[in-house]
């Protein structure tokens, strides 16, 4: 499944990319669960913040990669408990 291979993915980072991953994450899931007063929603901070932190390997522009990096770091937001309680199990 797609939460599946972003565990894998994750699992995978050196332990320092994994803290500040984690780090960041967790602090825009806070955000978002605000979004009544942030106005910050997990799709507009994924459109802000995914093509800064995740980028594409293979030397192309990012901007044709936009909709899947949104997608993935969306996905982040919406799930990082149980995404980073999965990967640390």
């Amino acid at each position: 499944s797609f939460q599946d291979d972003l565990c894998r993915i994750i699992a995978s980072l050196p332990i320092e990319n994994y803290g500040t991953l984690k780090m960041i994450i967790s602090f825009l899931g806070m955000v978002e669960e605000n979004e009544s007063v942030t106005k910050m929603s997990a799709s507009n901070l994924a459109t802000v913040i995914g093509p800064n932190i995740i980028r594409a390997q293979d030397g192309k522009s990012d901007v044709q990669y936009f909709g899947l990096i949104n997608e993935i770091t969306e996905k982040l937001i919406k799930c990082h408990q149980e995404l980073f309680k999965q990967v640390e199990q």
